[in-house]
């Protein structure tokens, strides 16, 4: 399951909690943005890493 941002997979590692769903044996879980608050999850989230920072400075290079 992909989720659009490292926020929204931690509701789904919440809900498999809930539901008792097994992540990585029966989910696996990937979020997207890499957010430093994500490496306190249990079981601990794979995630894209979105590098902001370095979008924000190409973004404001003049051409």
């Amino acid at each position: 399951m992909l989720a659009m941002n490292d926020l929204m997979a931690g509701g789904v590692l919440e809900a498999c909690r809930e539901l008792s769903i097994q992540v990585s044996q029966d989910l696996s879980v990937i979020g997207f943005d890499n957010r430093e608050y994500r490496l306190y999850d249990t079981p601990k989230l794979t995630t894209i890493d979105l590098p902001l920072r370095k979008m924000g400075a190409k973004s404001m290079e003049k051409y």
